[in-house]
């Protein structure tokens, strides 16, 4: 990810004439296959198939882009409902504009284990600090809104959506996976995300310092937590996780370059709408990378933690 917010904020920045009419469904697509991963994890929603769906979303931030979308797209040209669709595949392509540039930068502040994953220490440090982000560059910019509200929208609409990952997801879903999942995310949102922060004692009293809850539930100020700088406006030098490439991005900036991605994106849906193959230009803007910035084939190897000793203890 980055986390809801920071999403809903691209999201925002993003919009033109043809996805603000279905606005909802741009929103909920800018927030990705992010969405799948949170299926089943409310308690009083139970879902019995919980260990076979929730693991596609993780499973989709590590497949080729084009092999997930790109039917998508197909199955969208060929539906009555295809602007809708379209809106929404184009705010999943904006998840992932995101999510590669914004992502190795929140690796290399947040570290990973020896196999690049995030289990615990590194999954509330990752976690954290995306909560961190969301706080600040909601209040820089002037947002407020709940999570939950930042990606609620039509039924009948994310319903469609739906029944498009079932018949398209490289991974098996049902009809209603996807609409279940987006239920529980806001669900999930409405548990933890408080505007003073009240509920995160309770929620690593209750789930472990280490739960993915207790780590992306917001604060309710950034307090102690400012010397983090997580939008980097102080324009700090971090490194690609896998290539050891410096830079020294903020937030802004890695806006401008995804958004700069989206312009040529929204071009290549203009010539599938008139009929033209755009695999191997689609297969192009994806770089041959993850949802994490990460090269397939590559391992993440460089980072370094923003920390001061003993935060994880907190």
């Amino acid at each position: 990810m980055p986390a809801i917010l920071t999403h809903y904020s691209f999201a925002l920045e993003t919009l033109d004439e043809n996805t603000r009419v279905f606005e909802d469904v741009y929103r909920l697509g800018n927030q990705g296959p992010d969405v799948l991963m949170v299926y089943g994890m409310i308690p009083w929603h139970k879902r019995i198939d919980k260990k076979d769906i929730a693991p596609i979303g993780g499973k989709m931030h590590h497949t080729h882009m084009v092999d997930c979308y790109l039917p998508m797209i197909e199955y969208a040209l060929k539906s009555p409902d295809k602007e809708m669709l379209l809106a929404y595949i184009e705010g999943a392509f904006a998840h992932f504009a995101l999510d590669r540039i914004a992502h190795a930068y929140i690796f290399y502040r947040t570290g990973f284990d020896e196999a690049g994953e995030l289990h615990n220490f590194f999954k509330w440090s990752h976690g954290f600090f995306e909560a961190l982000l969301d706080k600040q560059l909601t209040k820089r910019k002037g947002i407020r809104i709940r999570p939950s509200n930042a990606i609620r929208g039509n039924e009948s609409r994310i319903a469609k959506v739906s029944a498009m990952y079932q018949a398209c997801c490289p991974y098996h879903l049902e009809k209603d996976s996807f609409l279940k999942a987006y239920h529980d995310y806001i669900a999930a949102m409405n548990l933890i995300q408080t505007r003073t922060g009240w509920i995160r004692p309770f929620l690593r009293l209750i789930m472990g310092k280490y739960s993915q809850a207790y780590a992306q539930a917001m604060p309710g100020r950034i307090g102690k937590y400012a010397y983090v700088d997580p939008e980097n406006l102080q324009k700090k030098e971090w490194c690609d996780p896998a290539t050891g490439e410096k830079r020294n991005e903020s937030i802004d900036e890695i806006f401008a370059l995804a958004k700069a991605d989206m312009v040529t994106l929204k071009a290549l849906l203009k010539k599938a709408e008139q009929g033209e193959d755009i695999k191997e230009e689609l297969t192009a803007w994806e770089r041959n990378l993850d949802h994490d910035g990460t090269p397939y084939g590559q391992e993440k190897r460089f980072y370094q933690l923003v920390w001061k000793k003993g935060e994880n203890e907190i």
